[in-house]
């Protein structure tokens, strides 16, 4: 998810979308995105809050999303 969220701050419109190999039989597919009206540093914040909270409420899910007024992320793992 770090590098998502990099990779989204780092865009001209605040978004990225990836698929990764988890194991031999599941792919996961993440997306980080926020709003336009913040910069980038805002951008970070508020993705990195989403993450660490993802980690708390859905790590033993087959997926997720967390959104906040400024940003969202979403995992979702498919075998």
């Amino acid at each position: 998810m770090n590098g998502l969220v990099h990779e989204a701050v780092s865009s001209s419109n605040f978004f990225a979308a990836e698929d990764v190999n988890f194991t031999t039989f599941t792919r996961l597919y993440g997306l980080a995105q926020c709003t336009p009206d913040i910069v980038s540093s805002e951008c970070r914040i508020c993705l990195a809050a989403c993450v660490s909270e993802i980690r708390k409420c859905c790590n033993e899910k087959e997926g997720g999303r967390v959104c906040r007024p400024s940003c969202n992320i979403r995992i979702v793992g498919f075998i």
